[in-house]
C-alpha cells in the first residue's frame, strides 16, 4: 500500500517536472498567493484572452510573478507593446488575490495533459481555490445560438462547489447562462481538472465570428468580470476609446499565433504521409 502511493507520487512529480513547470521569478517573491483568484486568459476567438490580459495587467497593476516552462511549447520570446516578454506568463496583484495566467502563443495538443497538470499542482501548492476562464468563443459552440451577433452579451457558465469564497463573485450580476458550450483545449482541460477535483471554476464566454482582435467582444469580457468581482473596479471604457489602435497592435500577434497553428498542422499532416509511405 505504502509503496504503491510512493510510486503514485513519484509520477506525478515526474509529469509536473519534465512535462512542464512553473517556475517563479526572485524580483516578485515578496507577494504572497493565497485563498486566490486564477484569471485564465488564452489565445481564442477574437483575440478575447489576449485583451482582457492587457487590460487586467494595467488596470489591477500586476506584476509578473512566474512562468511556464515546457519542452511541448515553442520556444521563443516577444517583443510586444515595447518590451521582451516570455510567451507564457503568470501575474498577480500586489496583495495576491488575484492571479493571471495568459500565453500568447498556441499550445500545441500533445503538450496540453503536462502543462494542465502543472498548472492544477502550482494552484494546489498556493492554495488558489478559484479559477476562472475568460475566452471568446464561436456562435456554434453554444447553444441556444446567439442569433444576433450585434446585440451579443457574454454567457456565464460556472460549476457547483462549496468552496470558499475568497474573491467576493456575483453570479447572478452579469451575462446569461447557455443550455450547452462546449471549450476546448488547455483551458477546457484546466476546467474539467477543477470539475474532478472539486475546486470552484467559472467561465466568461464572449461570442465572436472573427479570429482576428475583437476589442468590443474584450470590452463585453471586462464589463462582465467588473460585474463578477466589483472590487477590482475595472473599466472597459478605455478599451473602447482605443479599439482600432488595440486591434492594430494584436493583429500582429493574431498572424503569428495562425502562422504557428499552420506550421504545427502541415508538420502533422507531412509525418502522417511519411507513414503510409
Amino acid at each position: 500500500m505504502n509503496n504503491t502511493y510512493k510510486k503514485s507520487n513519484h509520477f506525478k512529480s515526474r509529469v509536473y517536472d519534465n512535462g512542464a513547470s512553473i517556475i517563479p521569478i526572485s524580483l516578485s517573491s515578496h507577494i504572497a498567493i493565497n485563498n486566490a483568484l486564477l484569471i485564465v486568459a488564452f489565445p481564442s476567438p477574437g483575440m478575447i484572452g489576449s485583451i482582457v490580459s492587457e487590460q487586467l495587467i494595467e488596470q489591477l497593476s500586476m506584476h509578473q510573478v512566474a512562468y511556464v516552462h515546457s519542452q511541448y511549447v515553442l520556444p521563443g520570446v516577444l517583443w510586444v507593446g515595447g518590451r521582451l516578454r516570455h510567451p507564457f506568463r503568470v501575474y498577480a496583484t500586489a496583495d495576491g488575490s488575484i492571479c493571471l495566467l495568459t500565453c500568447d502563443v498556441l499550445v500545441n495538443i500533445t503538450a496540453i495533459d503536462h502543462i494542465s497538470s502543472a498548472i492544477t499542482k502550482w494552484c494546489d501548492d498556493h492554495h488558489v481555490i478559484k479559477l476562472l476562464v475568460v475566452s471568446g468563443i464561436y456562435p456554434e459552440n453554444l447553444s441556444p445560438f446567439p442569433e444576433d451577433i450585434a446585440k451579443r452579451v457574454a454567457f456565464v457558465i460556472e460549476n457547483d462547489s462549496n468552496s470558499t469564497n475568497a474573491v467576493d463573485i456575483d453570479t447572478k450580476a452579469v451575462g446569461r447562462v447557455p443550455k450547452f458550450a462546449f471549450i476546448a483545449g488547455l483551458p477546457g482541460h484546466l476546467l474539467a481538472n477543477c470539475v474532478v477535483q472539486s475546486i470552484h471554476c467559472m467561465a466568461i464566454l464572449v461570442p465572436t465570428l472573427i479570429s482576428s482582435p475583437d476589442p468590443e467582444g474584450g470590452a463585453l469580457a471586462i464589463e462582465a468580470i467588473s460585474k463578477l468581482i466589483p472590487a477590482a473596479k475595472l473599466s472597459s471604457a478605455h478599451l473602447k476609446y482605443q479599439a482600432e489602435l488595440i486591434k492594430a497592435r494584436l493583429t500582429e500577434l493574431a498572424k503569428l499565433q495562425y502562422r504557428l497553428e499552420k506550421n504545427d498542422l502541415q508538420r502533422e499532416h507531412e509525418g502522417t504521409e511519411q507513414m503510409y509511405k
